[in-house]
């Protein structure tokens, strides 16, 4: 907010973004019941009224700040980029455990926010199909280490991608209940590493992309 209670006029596209920024930051901290219109309009510094000049609904600022907490997960995918598939699912592995670690306050909170959100908000459809994003992009990723023969053609892509975001999951309950000093980092790499080493073929990479 500028200096005498005046709040600048921002392009829509721009202020659209500083809405759900400030949305998601108040997931962060109060979770997704603190996160009303009005305290959204106070974050932001407009009316209440003002927000629904760019959003139908509290719903929809809601989901909009879902897709921002995706963003950390696309990132999560997008890291992975070694030649070898099953070296690529380590690193996903890594990083994971890297957010979690740091404590980014655009995404294991809020992610788990919306997952224990009330039916109410109606965001549990929206959870879900954008779920099916990593967890596609991670058996492709297995897919592809079964064509380079490092992984048991037999094993079922979608099963063992499911494991695997399991993994990460389980690791972002254990830092969230405080236990994290237990189960750290080096512990759910070693998991994984037991995970994957129970498909492996052993055998090195076949490049075929």
């Amino acid at each position: 907010m500028a200096e005498g209670g005046f709040t600048p006029r921002l392009p829509g596209n721009v202020r659209k973004r500083q809405i759900v920024q400030r949305t998601l930051a108040l997931i962060a901290e109060e979770g997704i019941q603190g996160a009303t219109m009005a305290r959204i309009a106070e974050a932001v510094g407009i009316s209440e009224p003002s927000l629904y000049s760019h959003f139908a609904s509290r719903q929809e600022i809601l989901v909009s700040a879902l897709d921002l907490v995706y963003e950390r997960v696309k990132d999560i995918t997008r890291a992975a980029t070694d030649p070898d598939a099953l070296e690529r699912l380590r690193q996903m592995g890594r990083y994971h455990s890297m957010l979690v670690a740091k404590e980014d306050p655009q995404y294991l909170f809020p992610l788990f926010e919306f997952v224990a959100a009330p039916p109410s908000t109606g965001l549990r459809e929206a959870l879900g199909t954008r779920q099916m994003m990593p967890l596609e992009h991670v058996a492709a990723t297995v897919d592809l280490a079964k064509q380079q023969g490092t992984i048991s053609e037999d094993v079922d892509s979608m099963e063992l991608a499911g494991m695997i975001i399991g993994c990460s999951w389980a690791e972002g309950v254990a830092h969230l209940m405080g236990i994290a000093g237990k189960w750290d980092a080096d512990v759910w790499a070693r998991m994984l590493d037991l995970l994957l080493a129970s498909v492996s073929t052993g055998n090195k990479a076949i490049h075929c992309e």
